[in-house]
C-alpha cells in the first residue's frame, strides 16, 4: 500500500539544484502537510459528498494514480459547489467548495508556490502571508496617520474574486511558477466551473473564494497595483482585496483617487465600486472592521472597533443564547466564551474598555435569564438559588457577609415566585446576589472585560 498522501515524487534534484515546482507540488512531505492542513480546516464537502476525514484512505490507495495524472497533465478538478454567503453590507458573497480531494492539490500548490511568490510581494500587503496580519495593517495605517497622512482613499473593488481575468491572471501566475504543467493545472482549477441549483455554470472569470489557491492568486493578481503605488510613492496598505491609501491633503486624496481608480479598471481589468470607493478624513475610515478616532494626553490617532462589527458580535451571541435553545448551559458559557476570545484576539489593537463593560453587562443578563428559566419551577428556582447562594458564600468568602441566610432564603423565595418574566429578573440586582459574576465564571463564561484587558497587558 502507498503511504499516506505519497503522490509519486521524492526527488531533490541533483546535488545543489532546486526541484522543480512540480516536484516541490507532488513531494511526499508537502502533499502529507496538505491532507493535514485541509483537515484541520475541515469544512463542507464538495459536489462528489467525501469528507475531509476520508483522505488519509484516499490518498493511500489512489495517491500515485492521482499524481501520475498531474504528471501526465490528465487530472481533471472536479466542478466547486456554488454558496451564497449573506454580506453583512447587504448582497451576497459567493463561496466555491471544491471537493476535499481537490482541495489538498490546491493546498500543495500553494505550500509550494507561496515562498517564491512571497519574496516578490510588496511590504506593505498584509493578507495571507506568513507572519502577516490584519493586526499589522492596522498598526501601519495608525503609523501613517499619525505622521500626517490623515486623509484616506477607500478603494472598494466590486466583487474581486468574482472578476479576475483567467489570462491576464494567468501570465503573473507564470512570472512565479515558470512550470507548464502547475500552470495548466491552475488554470484547470479556474475553467472548473460550479454547481449551482440552475445545474453546470461555466467559469470564464473569477477565482472562486474557497479554495486553498484563491487567497495566493489575488495576492499575485493584486501585486500590479502594489507596485504601481509605490512606484507612485503612496503609502497605502493592502489586506487581499481591502485597500487604503494614506495621503496629507483633502485634494491629493482625490486626484490620486481618480488616478487609481482609472488604472484599476483600464489596466488591470477590474471594477471599482463607485459608491463605496471615496475619499474620508481617519475619523470616516472603517478598515478591517476597525475605526479610528484622534484621542488620549498625546491627541494621537487611535483605533478602536466599528459600529457595525460590534453589532455583529451581539447578534452572534444571540444566535448562541436563545432561550429556547435546550443546549445544557455549561455547554453554552463554552460556546460564547469561545467566540468572545476570538473576537476580542482579533481586535486587540482597538480602545474598547467601555464597550468590554457594556458587553459583560448584557452577556451575564441573557446567561442568567437562560438559567431561571431551565429551573422552571418555583420551588426548583427557590432550591437552586439558595444552593447558588452556598457556593457563592464558599467561593467568595462571604462569612462577614452584611445579609443574612434568613434575608437570602427570603429573596429567593420572593424571585422563585414572580414568574416567567426572564430578562426582567435576570437584570434584577436581587438575582445577581445568588447568580453572580464570579458564579458565571466558575461555569465556564468568559467575562470579555478581564480577557481584553489581561491580553492587552500581556501584549505590552
Amino acid at each position: 500500500m502507498e503511504s499516506v498522501g505519497r503522490l509519486g515524487s521524492e526527488r531533490k534534484g541533483g546535488k545543489g539544484k532546486r526541484m522543480s515546482l512540480l516536484e516541490e507540488v507532488l513531494n511526499e512531505a508537502n502533499v502529507q502537510t496538505a491532507i493535514a492542513a485541509v483537515m484541520a480546516n475541515r469544512g463542507a464537502p464538495g459536489i462528489d459528498g467525501i469528507r475531509t476525514e476520508d483522505l488519509p484512505g484516499i490518498f493511500a490507495t489512489h495517491g500515485k494514480e492521482i499524481g501520475e495524472a498531474i504528471r501526465n497533465r490528465t487530472y481533471e478538478p472536479a466542478p466547486v459547489r456554488r454558496r451564497e454567503i449573506p454580506k453583512p453590507s447587504g448582497g451576497v458573497r459567493k463561496l466555491g467548495i471544491p471537493t476535499a480531494r481537490d482541495r489538498v492539490i490546491q493546498q500543495a500548490i500553494a505550500q509550494a508556490m507561496s515562498p517564491r511568490a512571497d519574496i516578490l510581494f510588496s511590504e506593505s500587503s498584509y493578507g495571507f502571508r506568513p507572519n502577516r496580519s490584519a493586526q499589522m495593517a492596522i498598526v501601519k495605517c495608525l503609523e501613517l496617520l499619525n505622521d500626517g497622512y490623515e486623509w484616506a482613499v477607500d478603494i472598494d473593488l466590486a466583487k474581486f474574486f468574482d472578476n479576475v481575468p483567467h489570462d491576464r491572471l494567468m501570465s503573473k501566475v507564470h512570472l512565479v511558477a515558470n512550470d507548464g504543467t502547475v500552470e495548466s493545472l491552475i488554470r484547470k482549477f479556474l475553467k472548473a466551473g460550479c454547481v449551482t441549483e440552475s445545474g453546470l455554470e461555466p467559469t470564464e472569470v473569477g477565482t472562486p473564494q474557497g479554495g486553498p489557491l484563491s487567497p495566493l492568486l489575488s495576492n499575485i493578481y493584486l501585486d500590479e497595483l502594489d507596485k504601481e503605488l509605490e512606484a507612485r510613492g503612496l503609502r497605502f496598505c493592502r489586506y487581499a482585496d481591502d485597500v487604503v491609501i494614506l495621503v496629507k491633503s483633502h485634494m491629493a486624496a482625490r486626484r490620486v483617487m481618480k488616478s487609481v481608480v482609472s488604472f484599476i479598471e483600464r489596466r488591470m481589468k477590474l471594477k471599482v465600486n463607485a459608491e463605496k470607493t471615496k475619499v474620508v478624513p481617519p475619523n470616516g475610515l472603517t478598515y478591517l472592521g476597525y475605526s479610528f478616532y484622534r484621542g488620549g494626553a498625546d491627541g494621537k490617532w487611535r483605533a478602536r472597533v466599528s459600529d457595525e462589527k460590534f453589532a455583529s458580535l451581539k447578534s452572534k451571541v444571540r444566535l448562541l443564547t436563545k432561550r429556547s435553545d435546550p443546549t445544557p448551559t455549561k455547554e453554552t458559557c463554552k460556546r460564547v466564551s469561545r467566540l468572545l476570545a476570538g473576537w476580542i484576539n482579533y481586535f486587540l489593537l482597538a480602545d474598547m474598555k467601555g464597550r468590554m463593560e457594556e458587553l459583560w453587562r448584557w452577556v451575564k443578563g441573557r446567561i442568567r435569564a437562560i438559567i431561571y428559566k431551565k429551573w422552571k419551577k418555583p420551588k426548583r428556582r427557590e432550591e437552586a438559588l439558595l444552593k447558588c447562594w452556598e457556593i457563592r458564600k464558599r467561593i467568595e468568602g462571604l462569612k462577614g457577609w452584611r445579609i443574612p441566610d434568613w434575608g437570602m432564603r427570603r429573596d429567593a423565595r420572593g424571585i422563585a415566585n414572580q414568574g416567567n418574566h426572564y430578562a426582567k429578573i435576570a437584570k434584577s440586582p436581587t438575582f445577581a446576589q445568588f447568580v453572580s459574576d464570579s458564579l458565571l465564571e466558575l461555569g465556564g463564561l468568559t467575562n470579555p472585560l478581564k480577557y481584553y484587558l489581561k491580553r492587552r497587558n500581556s501584549a505590552c
